[in-house]
């Protein structure tokens, strides 16, 4: 058997059929088995599952979360390949082809990364989900999450591991590392960074992780936790606690050795940033430190953390740990004005009429919107540039590029937050613009966006009202000289 596909099944719904057409009109050439574990499915899912007759149906009576439904997958599986799979995510119809071929060509390599986008209401969007995971600082994420798809991530490279939405194995690997023989997936972990911890576990015992760009997948994020308050805070808890105890069982000593002042910083920085002043959010940690202190002192973290470390073959694991996570975020925001000191209107920019558009602040200090197009005022806090958008651009917007001629005495946090006409809010993801003064250009066709699915079927909706947020570092002094956009299907003045 060339792949072994391992499915949970937890109240799928919809998502379980199309998901497994998408496997079974693969172009792949080779032999493909597909075992599907059922978690006490109650939405009608199980009897969809019983009805086929080309998949192996599992079910263990219980619920035993990501780690312990994908170990019983693999135990019963006999693929030389395997891949972890979500229901959520659908694979183009060459991706097993893609993957088979580099674990062919590549015998070191015991995990491989396609390129996720981002799955809306069953529909695929050109936003990225995940090109591998990075893991450089401690601080776990995805690359290039929430950006808009401009072929940025589109060479082929070493990352530190898969997403655990379509993470693709080789069998040898994953019993280099098992604990117990049975134990792939770290079972103490039950759900939430347990491909962190595999992949960490698996660069140490010397196999490497590779990025396909070719191998093209779309994945919608948290659908069984997407309408449950609970589910979301047992997310975090656990998240948290999870990325603590990978932390702590597979960090080397040689990794960590005259750096643990700067990984306490960082780490006391994390957690006073997401607290802040909200008590219910210090009883979480609280709570998360706990479940934390109980994890480990369990036996088995000891056996694992020397099972973790027995390898020696991970030289080529490169943590930067040296690298702070806040600076790294600062300095990949920044964007430079362009390089035209204004904006062009000969090509076809046209200046905003502020009268027209009901151009406003709300927040800033002896602020002033003047019709000739220009606007500015003291920020202190939180402020923002309200644009309301006459009815005949309201679908045309969203499809331009603005210009902004903007003058700053201080470094500015900046957003676009869209406000539509079905009562939705989208928010594009936060920039920096640094003390200057210059034009900066803003494609509302390619944004990255701010983190959740809303703002992704918002920003695809008719927006009502426009809004410039302005968040300075400290109190400044802006102006803004000029509002162009730029439209390819028709003049908006």
């Amino acid at each position: 058997m060339d792949f072994s596909v391992v499915l949970i099944n937890f109240n799928s719904g919809s998502y379980i059929e199309p998901c497994l057409e998408r496997l079974r009109s693969q172009s792949f050439s080779g032999s493909v088995e597909i075992i599907v574990v059922n978690h006490l499915s109650t939405d009608g899912s199980l009897e969809v599952l019983k009805s086929r007759s080309d998949i192996k149906l599992i079910c263990p009576g219980k619920n035993s979360g990501y780690s312990g439904g994908n170990n019983l997958g693999i135990s019963q599986s006999s693929g030389k390949y395997v891949i972890c799979l979500n229901f959520d995510c659908l694979l183009e119809p060459d991706f097993l082809q893609i993957v088979y071929d580099a674990f062919e060509a590549n015998p070191q390599v015991g995990m491989i990364s396609g390129k996720l986008r981002k799955l809306a209401d069953m529909k695929p969007t050109m936003y990225l989900d995940s090109t591998g995971i990075d893991f450089t600082t401690l601080i776990p994420a995805d690359r290039g999450e929430w950006q808009y798809d401009n072929g940025q991530y589109d060479q082929q490279t070493d990352v530190f591991g898969p997403s655990g939405a379509a993470g693709c194995y080789r069998r040898e690997a994953l019993e280099d590392v098992a604990y117990k023989k049975s134990q792939i997936f770290d079972e103490q972990m039950f759900i939430y960074c347990e491909d962190i911890d595999l992949s960490w576990r698996l660069n140490l015992a010397g196999w490497r992780g590779l990025y396909l760009p070719e191998a093209l997948a779309y994945h919608e994020r948290g659908v069984t936790r997407r309408e449950s308050f609970w589910k979301k805070v047992n997310y975090y808890t656990i998240g948290f606690r999870n990325r603590l105890f990978v932390i702590l069982k597979n960090l080397r000593w040689e990794d960590a050795e005259g750096r643990l002042r700067i990984l306490v910083n960082q780490e006391l920085r994390f957690f006073l940033t997401w607290c802040g002043k909200d008590a219910a959010r210090w009883l979480v940690m609280i709570y998360v430190i706990f479940r934390l202190l109980m994890l480990m002192l369990r036996p088995s973290f000891i056996f694992k953390r020397i099972l973790a470390h027995r390898h020696k073959k991970g030289s080529h694991l490169n943590l930067s740990l040296d690298t702070d996570f806040w600076d790294r975020e600062y300095q990949k925001r920044i964007k430079q004005p362009l390089a035209c000191k204004s904006p062009d209107t000969a090509t076809g920019q046209i200046a905003i009429d502020f009268d027209k558009w009901s151009v406003s602040t709300e927040g800033a200090v002896n602020s002033d919107a003047e019709n000739n197009g220009t606007i500015g005022g003291d920020l202190k806090g939180i402020s923002a540039i309200k644009l309301v958008v006459p009815s005949d651009y309201r679908e045309t917007i969203k499809n331009s590029i603005m210009y902004m001629d903007i003058k700053l005495n201080a470094d500015l946090n900046f957003q676009f937050k869209a406000e539509t006409t079905d009562g939705r809010t989208g928010k594009s993801d936060w920039f920096i613009l640094p003390r200057c003064k210059g034009a900066y250009a803003f494609d509302f066709r390619k944004m990255n966006l701010a983190a959740g699915m809303e703002n992704i079927l918002s920003w695809k909706s008719q927006w009502e009202n426009l809004y410039l947020v302005l968040t300075p570092y400290r109190k400044s002094k802006f102006r803004i000289n000029k509002l162009y956009l730029d439209s390819p299907s028709q003049v908006i003045n």
